[in-house]
């Protein structure tokens, strides 16, 4: 369990957890999308930049 655990800590995970928790306080939505390629991650973003109050990204 001890190395599952350790396998599982995303240290670049935080800033998105960090954000999510700021926006949420305040009464904002968040928008997560999960995509297979930085490709499709990055249509995804420029579609919601004009919309959104801040965007983030993960590795």
């Amino acid at each position: 369990m001890l190395v599952a655990g350790f396998i599982s800590i995303r240290p670049d995970h935080d800033p998105l957890i960090n954000d999510v928790r700021k926006a949420t306080s305040t009464g904002k939505w968040v928008l997560i999308v999960h995509t297979d390629t930085s490709n499709k991650a990055d249509q995804a973003q420029q579609l919601m930049e004009p919309f959104a109050a801040s965007t983030t990204a993960t590795l």
